[in-house]
């Protein structure tokens, strides 16, 4: 990950059936001009098969990263990659029943896709810095910007945790009463409704193609030293911290129904989405329409931080430290009757601690 100041070079290449294989490449340079710059470059190529949430991965990328060190007073490390993944769609995928057992089903039985990959490219640059101000003081930093691009449909088993995608509003009759939801592979919602005394599944909806973009950055800085108060050695540390990100979500929600829908009794809640499997093979629903929705969420978080750690004796110090955080979070869709989502959370956060050397290899620690 980072570079040295020997030149290196190191090549592996594995190939195997079904074109599978992996080769990565590292490259290191050192020593580079009249200052202590060191060069390091490192190249991916992987396929591999048969892993936890895809039948096939592709993962391609290609990295750099730049060392230097001047007077032994400046050090600068700066870094830029890039990573491309493409892997199938939980489309293609086995299906695990409710028990966690492999069902003889696949996803593409139930949920119609645009896509059969979901396929990211990441790009990174990041840097870091430490400047010693003089023998005692130090200031040091680090920043890093972050673009993703997603496109398909994502695999996650939890994606319905987004419950602002999928069953925004309520897609039932009006004297029906939504009584559960049963989902397959988390990409297809069925609300359960009721009606009388019998139940049956409503509208469903499923992830029929998505685009995300997200940029995000973070910076930190802080300043850290030593002085003597009375002759006792005083450590402190200050510094600030901040992290943004703005993600663009865009969906197309396939909506589909039963010609024929099957009323059930209460029992359909003992398992809700084994009868929707069975009423999909039973009786396939008839889409009947596709809706977009776009979202735009924002994040913030920044903190402020400091601690001085006192040495009384050669044996004894303590350390009092605190932290102020502060997170900001808004959702909103775009061109879409949902309210808008916010929300706020701010902590303190206080830390008192002693050590206490009794001999050579032994001490003892207490921190609150």
């Amino acid at each position: 990950r980072h570079p040295t100041d020997e030149d290196s070079v190191d090549v592996e290449v594995l190939a195997g059936l079904f074109g599978r294989h992996k080769n990565r490449a590292r490259v290191n340079i050192g020593d580079i001009g009249i200052f202590v710059i060191n060069l390091l470059v490192a190249a991916i190529d992987d396929m591999s098969f048969d892993s936890v949430d895809a039948d096939q991965t592709h993962r391609q990328s290609f990295s750099s990263r730049i060392a230097g060190n001047w007077a032994d007073r400046l050090a600068l490390n700066l870094g830029y990659e890039y990573q491309n993944l493409s892997k199938s769609t939980a489309a293609n995928l086995p299906m695990i029943g409710e028990n966690g057992e492999f069902l003889p089903y696949r996803g593409s039985q139930f949920i119609n896709q645009a896509h059969d990959d979901f396929d990211a490219v990441i790009v990174a640059y990041d840097g870091s810095f430490s400047l010693n101000l003089n023998p005692l003081w130090r200031i040091q930093g680090a920043f890093q910007y972050q673009r993703e691009t997603h496109a398909g449909v994502r695999t996650k088993g939890e994606f319905l945790a987004d419950s602002h995608i999928l069953l925004l509003k309520d897609n039932t009759k009006r004297d029906d009463k939504r009584k559960g939801v049963a989902t397959i592979i988390g990409q297809l919602a069925a609300p359960i409704v009721r009606k009388d005394y019998n139940y049956r599944f409503s509208v469903l909806e499923s992830i029929f193609d998505q685009f995300e973009r997200q940029l995000s950055y973070t910076s930190s800085v802080d300043l850290n030293g030593r002085f003597e108060i009375g002759g006792i050695e005083q450590q402190v540390i200050l510094g600030v911290d901040i992290y943004e990100e703005a993600l663009r979500q865009e969906f197309a929600i396939e909506e589909r129904e039963f010609l024929r829908p099957q009323t059930y009794s209460s029992a359909i809640f003992l398992s809700p989405n084994e009868e929707l499997r069975r009423a999909m093979l039973d009786d396939p629903p008839v889409t009947t329409g596709i809706k977009p929705s776009s979202w735009r969420i924002n994040r913030e978080d920044w903190g402020a931080f400091g601690q001085l750690k006192t040495s009384w004796t050669s044996s004894w110090s303590t350390s009092i430290g605190g932290r102020y955080s502060r997170f900001y979070d808004t959702r909103r869709q775009v061109g879409g009757t949902a309210s808008d989502l916010e929300g706020r959370y701010e902590d303190w956060i206080l830390q008192v601690g002693s050590s206490f050397q009794v001999q050579d290899h032994l001490s003892l620690y207490a921190n609150y």
